[in-house]
């Protein structure tokens, strides 16, 4: 099981459309199937139901949805407090620079 594979069945999950969720993916629908297809297998179980409104999850995919959704937040909060801190380290870097350079060349220093 990896990532990208459990990003495409939630984004099927949320959606229960293929045509629509794999554009909102950026995948092609028959590659949102197979990977979908692909994670039931090694899992070994069934998580879709298809039927005539789309796909339907079933109880296991119910299931394996919210351990998803936690991850998911893992993954966006990381993702988020490292942005911010790499932020705050290039501003940090930034006008540190500025003030050498500064010093460098006009041979004083500044605040």
């Amino acid at each position: 099981m990896n990532w990208d594979d459990m990003r495409l069945f939630l984004g099927l999950a949320r959606n229960g459309r293929v045509a629509i969720a794999a554009k909102g993916l950026g995948v092609d629908p028959t590659t949102l199937i197979r990977r979908v297809k692909k994670l039931e297998d090694s899992l070994n179980c069934k998580l879709f139901e298809l039927t005539k409104k789309g796909y339907v999850l079933t109880s296991q995919g119910s299931e394996l949805v919210r351990y998803i959704e936690k991850a998911e937040h893992y993954f966006l909060e990381a993702q988020n407090e490292l942005s911010d801190e790499r932020s705050h380290l290039a501003k940090h870097y930034s006008r540190k620079r500025i003030r050498r350079v500064w010093q460098l060349v006009f041979g004083a220093t500044i605040t």
